[in-house]
């Protein structure tokens, strides 16, 4: 459970208005788009946002981006983790240092990096028992792939961490992992043409075709601008921390990649699910794919974009059964398009992917069940899930 799965901020609650306005799902996949952003209120555009924020605004997602019940937190070695730690940190986050009128700072993400909860690189677990374990860091909220634009819209005193926005929920990110630039710069690079998107879990990045390391890989889902080709590799852009250009070109495998989105089609999405199976569990997306993340990396490579947790991907597509409605789930699975239909456990989403000797089979990232430890994307059949399903909505 990340930011959103506790519960949308309160404040926010007022954006959802936008929703009253649109239309209907349509097939346009900025449309799409635009109506799960306004249905997300964590999820922001940095490229439709002014230059400037108001201090109210900005205080309502700091307050949510402290985590719940921190008084009964434990550091990694299982000691509890005292008030003054947190005392510490707010002083840290320079509260008092806002303005009235806050100026954002576009910025892209230079490497791999992890948003956070707290601007503090130390894990915190929930119990003596998941810190043992380590393997549910609360502190992380997502991890963050290269090229991600964003906005700073607040530093910590120390100046090591930076507040930002982005389609990911907000969340403290390092700022050595990024890269300020312009207004201009950002939307240039986001919207580039043509663009090539990453379709398989791990994409290795090279600084040249004849480097045999790679600097570090792309996950799935990620769109990167597109500049040519050589010698079985696609040329592409990566932004740089420095150099007399904000970014630089890199090269990508052909074969790891598409040019331009995938087809939002039924197969594509159970495709790129499958071939996530075996991946390891990874609370945060740092070593690996949580549930949520899956979902969204799989929906990205077609142009969708949903939003980081599961609590929120439940709001944004067309509810189709819940509990309450007294039908037989399973005859209105029979209808349900593969792939596009999502269906929620608490805290919990898997991908209906199929049927085998008359069962539904979903795919997701699973971390237990039923006191067993699995940790790693499995293809299940749906029944043993079947009585905690919460709600099942197709995309879109």
């Amino acid at each position: 459970m990340k930011r959103g799965e506790r519960g949308l901020i309160p404040g926010l609650f007022l954006l959802l208005f936008l929703q009253l306005s649109l239309p209907a799902w349509a097939t346009n996949l900025s449309e799409i788009n635009r109506h799960i952003l306004a249905l997300t209120p964590l999820m922001t555009d940095p490229l439709s946002l002014s230059p400037t924020m108001d201090k109210g605004v900005l205080m309502i997602l700091l307050e949510g981006a402290e985590i719940p019940g921190r008084e009964r937190l434990y550091f990694a070695d299982g000691t509890s983790v005292p008030p003054t730690f947190f005392q510490e940190l707010k002083k840290n986050m320079a509260l008092d240092q806002i303005p009235q009128e806050i100026r954002l700072v576009p910025a892209l993400v230079v490497r791999p990096t992890l948003s956070r909860e707290l601007p503090t690189e130390e894990a915190l677990f929930q119990s003596p028992q998941e810190a043992r374990e380590g393997a549910i860091d609360v502190n992380i909220s997502t991890a963050i792939p290269p090229g991600t634009p964003l906005v700073v819209a607040h530093t910590t005193r120390d100046g090591l961490w930076a507040f930002t926005l982005s389609t990911y929920n907000p969340g403290w990110v390092p700022i050595q992992d990024l890269v300020t630039t312009t207004w201009e710069d950002m939307r240039a690079y986001a919207t580039h043409t043509p663009f090539a998107v990453i379709t398989v879990a791990h994409c290795p990045v090279f600084s040249s075709p004849w480097q045999g390391i790679p600097i570090f890989t792309l996950p799935m889902g990620t769109r990167v601008p597109l500049v040519g080709s050589r010698k079985g590799f696609y040329r592409i852009l990566l932004p740089v921390a420095s150099g007399p250009r904000t970014w630089k070109e890199f090269y990508i495998p052909i074969r790891l990649a598409s040019r331009g989105y995938l087809p939002f089609q039924e197969n594509t999405l159970v495709e790129q699910a499958y071939s996530f199976l075996g991946e390891p569990y990874s609370w945060g997306g740092k070593n690996g794919v949580d549930c949520s993340l899956l979902v969204r990396e799989v929906f990205a490579t077609t142009g969708i974009l949903l939003p980081r947790n599961s609590a929120q991907q439940a709001q944004v597509g067309t509810t189709i059964w819940r509990p309450s409605w007294g039908e037989d789930v399973k005859r209105v699975l029979e209808k349900a398009p593969l792939g596009r239909t999502l269906i929620f456990l608490p805290k919990h989403v898997m991908i209906l992917a199929g049927k085998a000797g008359g069962e539904f089979q979903v795919l997701h990232s699973l971390y237990s069940w039923q006191g067993e430890r699995v940790e790693r994307v499995v293809f299940t059949p749906l029944e043993p899930f079947l009585k905690r399903v919460v709600r099942i909505i197709t995309i879109p």
